[in-house]
């Protein structure tokens, strides 16, 4: 699957669940996406020492894994799989390489989706336009600004 490129508005729009959102404060948001692409659904083991040749370093990076060894090393953690978040990001990137001119079954090919699936993103409802929508002043709206989640 192609990689996906992260915006803030991106995160603002789709839904983070709450067990994420600390580890998106911890080690940002890329690095969040890496870990639950490679072990959303488990429960990972924090070492309490960093292994430059262990999995979790190859699969994660040094830094990444210092972060996480500092904020909870010796800990265990569970790491969802946020796949409603997932797709929801997924489809932003989708949006936004159409936008910059990429054909559909270009997209549809490295997504390993079809094409009329690709269409029915692209004429679905964007949810960061959604956002800049006026809105029920009852509701609250999280967003994240400077890596911090707020109300």
């Amino acid at each position: 699957m192609a990689r996906l490129i992260l915006t803030t508005e991106d995160l603002n729009a789709c839904f983070i669940p709450d067990s994420l959102q600390e580890l998106v404060r911890v080690i940002g948001a890329a690095a969040a996406l890496r870990l639950v692409e490679t072990y959303g659904g488990l429960t990972l083991a924090i070492p309490k020492r960093l292994h430059e040749s262990g999995e979790l370093t190859m699969k994660l990076g040094v830094e990444t894994v210092k972060l996480l060894i500092s904020w909870g090393g010796g800990d265990r953690v569970y790491v969802p799989r946020a796949e409603k978040a997932l797709r929801c990001l997924r489809d932003q990137e989708i949006r936004r390489r159409v936008d910059a001119n990429e054909k559909p079954s270009f997209l549809a090919l490295q997504y390993r989706l079809s094409e009329r699936r690709v269409w029915a993103i692209l004429k679905g409802e964007d949810p960061v336009s959604r956002q800049s929508a006026p809105r029920d002043p009852r509701q609250l709206a999280f967003r994240l600004e400077d890596g911090e989640w707020s109300a």
